[in-house]
């Protein structure tokens, strides 16, 4: 994974019940179908929650989760499958920015 690009979110979500079972350090390894471009588009809906110095991506359930840190970015995955993604040591006009979009949107 070289990357996340969200296309837009107008409302961040609370943050949800997540429930960490493992930790390890690295990048996760996922089987994946690659479409055009190298790309894979998830095409699930996703949410958006925040908290401080925090952004969390996620999609379905974060219970009994296996967390993968690289660096400050931490992979959620559960049963082989990556369930969201967790970005931690924002600065206060990082988290402004993310913040900022769902403002515009609501």
């Amino acid at each position: 994974m070289r990357g996340l690009t969200i296309i837009s979110y107008d409302t961040l979500s609370e943050w949800p019940d997540l429930a960490v079972v493992s930790y390890s350090d690295g990048l996760p390894v996922l089987a994946a179908v690659f479409g055009p471009a190298n790309r894979i588009d998830l095409k699930e809906e996703f949410r958006v929650s925040m908290r401080k110095g925090e952004l969390l991506v996620f999609w379905g359930d974060l219970s009994r989760c296996s967390q993968i840190d690289f660096a400050q970015v931490h992979c959620l995955v559960q049963e082989g499958q990556l369930r969201g993604i967790r970005f931690s040591g924002l600065s206060d006009k990082e988290s402004e920015l993310f913040a900022s979009h769902a403002q515009r949107g609501a």
